[in-house]
């Protein structure tokens, strides 16, 4: 039995039909009652509905089930996720098309509106914003994915997978392989859609590796368990090729000459020498709160390394002058006159601030904009009460029509969006690398010495 959702439009209704028809929900078999195969419940469409029974199946208890009922459960929730995703990304599309100019122009700050609102990275919520206008041209898939024929991800391959085609293509291409979409698995649905879309465009797959190579880019990112990794994407595949045989090249090398190690850990030793080219390096000390703020900071001179090697610790500690940074109410004592921060205040406001200040955003201070939180010529202080990193992207979203920032006290950042909701964000955390602590954690201390780095 299919029990109709309110509200879908019959031609979809008939392609989530078709595509249930082709064994999603029956390919157990079946004539059970309830969650077991082939029972109302194990066919019924996603909905407020279907959400009652499954949280009346979560109240008397999941154990009382048996491995049938069970089974038609895990589906009823895997379609009713489907469901979700789809109202999700039908918010996301109205809201852009809200955001959209009188010529219908996509806005061009959307996505930070949705970061903000879902506490998602940039990428994340753009990676949601692509897939919603791309749905828009997948009539098909937008109902499967409603009907919960489909999960978010096969909609995703989809709609990758098509966006290399005008849209008119896109729809032809859609109906060779909507029907069988609910049976395959993201593997065999993108090996399909690839096929399909090479079957009706020959030149598609020439344009979308063009299309990529256009987005090379190299990235990094923290990993959870506090070490770090850089990846190029997109790049030359003949390119990627050769710089993999060279790795290994390098790493045989250094293992025939004795050097510890297996040849992933030799390989990735490599990658990281040859990126460096093992550069000099400026020692700098940050004193940060309980909560991990940093509140004060200093600068090695030039001259022996940081303690841990053959110097002595406090003679080292000695040469180095620790400034306490502002808080609070600011007493503008590094305010200078000039529109450019010198130097030594840059390299303050980044120990303070390590990040963008937009929420969410991850983007490394280092590279980003020394942004004046009420501009310079309007009167703005080049102060730290005045002065935060923020990337170029959330720079230019800030001086947008509807966007306002404030900084009410040092480092700590107001942001109101078109949309009149309110987003605050504090300095990062110091997270430092343990093998670069150094002197007594005393718990006692109002500050404590925990951070030992590389100046930027």
């Amino acid at each position: 039995m299919l029990r109709r959702r309110s509200g879908l439009p019959s031609d979809d209704e008939t392609a989530a039909s078709e595509a249930l028809e082709a064994g999603f929900t029956h390919r157990y078999g079946g004539t059970g009652i309830g969650f077991c195969a082939g029972g109302p419940l194990d066919e019924m469409l996603p909905g407020p509905d279907l959400a009652w029974h499954i949280g009346q199946a979560r109240q008397i208890g999941l154990g009382a089930l048996s491995d049938d009922e069970l089974l038609g459960v895990l589906g009823a929730a895997r379609r009713l996720s489907s469901w979700q995703a789809e109202l999700e990304l039908a918010v996301v599309a109205e809201l852009d098309a809200r955001r959209s100019g009188p010529d219908g122009r996509e806005g061009e700050h959307v996505t930070e509106e949705i970061a903000a609102a879902l506490t998602l990275t940039g990428r994340s919520a753009g990676t949601l914003l692509e897939l919603s206008r791309h749905l828009e041209c997948l009539p098909q898939t937008q109902a499967l994915l409603a009907a919960g024929v489909i999960d978010r991800a096969r909609a995703g391959v989809i709609a990758d997978q098509l966006s290399i085609l005008p849209d008119d293509d896109a729809a032809a291409v859609e109906d060779r392989i909507a029907a069988r979409a609910g049976t395959m698995t993201t593997g065999q649905l993108a090996a399909a859609s690839q096929r399909a879309v090479l079957a009706h465009d020959p030149q598609a797959a020439a344009r979308r590796r063009e299309r990529a190579q256009r987005d090379a880019r190299v990235e990094c990112w923290a990993e959870p368990s506090g070490t770090g990794a850089i990846a190029g994407r997109d790049l030359n595949l003949a390119g990627v090729i050769a710089a993999d045989k060279h790795l290994d090249a390098a790493a045989r090398w250094l293992q025939r000459h004795g050097a510890p190690g297996t040849m992933d850990q030799l390989r990735a030793q490599v990658f990281l020498a040859r990126l460096t080219g093992q550069p000099g390096s400026r020692w700098c000390l940050t004193l940060t709160d309980r909560n991990g703020r940093a509140v004060a900071h200093g600068c090695a001179r030039a001259g022996p390394g940081p303690p841990g090697t053959t110097v002595n610790p406090r003679s080292w500690l000695a040469r180095i002058t620790i400034t306490t940074l502002e808080s609070g109410t600011c007493t503008h004592r590094r305010q200078t006159i000039a529109y450019r921060p010198p130097p030594s205040l840059r390299h303050l406001i980044k120990i303070r601030d390590r990040r963008c200040g937009y929420p969410g955003c991850r983007r490394p201070a280092a590279h980003c904009d020394d942004d004046h939180t009420i501009p310079h010529h309007q009167g703005g202080k080049t102060c730290e009460c005045n002065l935060y990193p923020l990337c170029r992207r959330h720079h230019q979203a800030k001086q947008e029509p509807g966007w306002r920032l404030d900084q009410p006290e040092p480092g700590i950042l107001t942001w109101t969006l078109p949309s009149g909701r309110r987003y605050t964000t504090a300095p990062n955390r110091t997270r430092p690398n343990p093998a670069d602590e150094f002197g007594r954690h005393d718990e006692s201390a109002p500050v404590t010495t925990r951070t030992l780095g590389k100046g930027q």
